[in-house]
């Protein structure tokens, strides 16, 4: 089988797919839109709905959606809640959930070869699958995809990110076929993402043929795409920000973070982070931080890749002139270079609190300069490392918040009354550390400073990934996020995870954004 669908419909197509999965945020416009996709599909509806059978599918799909319809437009226009959401998409699980096996296609709209061969292999596999898979395209994707409140497939492509055109094949979660019963539901999902070329041979010679013997099928989807995904190699980085280590919050919720990020490090290859590791830069407080680090680097072997943030060396976060600075605390914590020949990376390590008042930043021209000698005294050393990944690490946020996060503390909503919102608190001349990064084929910033997560790309395409506060500061979710790389290509993966009460209630993957490789 074989579905088309606008890439702006993705957390929706997302939600009907997985029979356990929560509901997506959503409004009444956006989930009539996609309800009336499938009611009326635009141009030929043969090319949306696609299956290898009689017509049964397609129209079973349509005469619910036409239900569906007469039922929303008896709503108000207002964001749907998430039961009511889930009421009235839960019968599309029907026709789209149940399947054996799944298959995501992702290309460029502007890449028209891509998009030819794309198109073919979408038509011959959902032919051929028959009964047992359902392969997905989306119309109109461009190069970054963004999902909220992310499901199985979101999470599968997070975990392997590559080039487009790429397709994903990942396998259901606890699912028996009705004509298997008595089959014992397989526990957990398995996936694979692979380049367009790559994944067309694998899906002909080693996925299409298991469909013809439907005993042992799910086991035998399950191990042969375990099997390749063995076979491809991708790095992940922990993200961690404004620890705020000393301020009084943070103290009851840090040995339940300690032991939630204690299982992610099993995960990954390094941990970042990106500032504002104490709430006031003491030398009491090293000896606190030590043992969250040493705890942390017990797992990735590897030692915690850092920078200062404005706490870390200003008196309460804040300085003017000379005033409150200090930076005894935060002395001998971070080195401005670090490569990892295991990632094929370079962290290149900023101070953008060198200067600025108040709590504002600036990463200086010297700075750069200095950054800049030691890449190339880097790779005059070891050539191969011209060829590495650049990962930039700074405090504050290179680019601005497109709405400002609701301001928390006492003293910011004072100010902000008064004041802009960024004033205080800005990375100055942000655009020459952005063109620097640029020049320097940096693909990936990461920082912290703002205690709100997001992702964001320059005007050059360059990823910038805000990680939020780590331990919830001010009445904030408990963040962090992981950074998945593709060395080959420089595809890149972020995955965002908050705790949203801060109370221990548990982390829950909040969104993933895909990123094709930066040219």
């Amino acid at each position: 089988m074989g579905y088309a669908f606008e890439a702006k419909h993705t957390n929706l197509v997302s939600f009907v797919l997985d029979r356990k999965g929560k509901p997506p945020r959503s409004t009444k416009k956006e989930v009539l839109s996609f309800v009336r996709s499938l009611a009326e599909p635009t141009g030929d509806p043969r090319e949306t709905l696609i299956s290898g059978l009689d017509g049964e599918w397609q129209s079973g799909i349509q005469s619910t959606a036409l239900k569906v319809i007469e039922a929303l437009e008896r709503l108000p226009d207002s964001p749907l809640p998430d039961q009511r959401c889930t009421l009235l998409l839960k019968p599309f699980r029907e026709h789209f959930s149940g399947f054996a096996l799944f298959s995501l296609l992702l290309v460029s709209q502007d890449d028209q070869t891509g998009e030819h061969e794309a198109t073919k292999f979408f038509h011959e596999a959902a032919r051929a699958s028959g009964p047992h898979g359902l392969f997905l395209k989306p119309q109109g994707f461009s190069e970054n995809l963004n999902f909220l409140d992310p499901l199985s497939a979101a999470s599968a492509l997070s975990r392997m990110p590559t080039e487009y055109p790429s397709v994903t094949f990942w396998t259901p979660k606890e699912i028996a076929m009705p004509y298997l019963k008595g089959m014992r539901p397989l526990p957990v999902s398995e996936a694979v993402t692979l380049g367009l070329e790559e994944g067309i041979e694998f899906y002909f010679t080693t996925l299409q043929p298991i469909f013809e013997n439907p005993k042992g099928m799910f086991g035998r989807l399950f191990s042969a795409i375990r099997k390749k995904r063995s076979e491809k190699s991708r790095k992940t980085v922990l993200h961690l920000s404004d620890l705020h280590l000393g301020n009084k919050q943070v103290t009851a919720k840090r040995q339940y973070l300690k032991g939630a990020l204690r299982s992610v490090c099993k995960k990954v290859d390094r941990v970042v982070l990106t500032g504002d590791v104490f709430d006031n830069p003491t030398s009491e407080l090293r000896t606190e931080f030590d043992d969250f680090r040493s705890d942390l680097e017990l797992f990735t072997k590897d030692n915690i890749i850092l920078v200062p943030g404005n706490h870390d060396v200003r008196s309460s976060g804040n300085r003017f002139g000379k005033l409150g600075e200090s930076y005894k605390a935060f002395s001998n914590l971070w080195q401005p270079t670090v490569v990892d020949h295991d990632m094929k990376a370079i962290f290149l390590c900023f101070d953008s609190c060198e200067e600025g008042s108040f709590a504002r930043g600036r990463v200086s021209q010297n700075q750069r300069l200095a950054v800049a000698s030691q890449i190339d005294a880097l790779i005059q050393k070891s050539p191969e490392c011209a060829e590495y990944t650049r990962i930039a690490l700074v405090h504050h946020h290179p680019l601005p918040f497109d709405e400002e996060p609701e301001a928390t503390a006492l003293y910011q909503r004072v100010v902000q009354s008064i004041f802009p919102a960024d004033q205080f608190v800005a990375f100055e001349d942000n655009e020459a550390f952005n063109r620097w990064c640029e020049n320097r084929d940096v693909s990936l910033i990461l920082h912290g400073h703002k205690h709100s997560p997001r992702q964001a790309w320059t005007d050059d395409g360059i990823l910038v990934v805000g990680c939020g506060s780590t331990t919830g500061v001010e009445a904030t979710p408990l963040c962090y996020d992981l950074v998945t790389l593709d060395p080959d290509t420089q595809a890149w993966s972020v995955a965002f995870y908050f705790d949203e009460h801060a109370d221990g209630g548990g982390f829950r993957l909040q969104s993933v954004s895909l990123s094709a490789p930066k040219n």
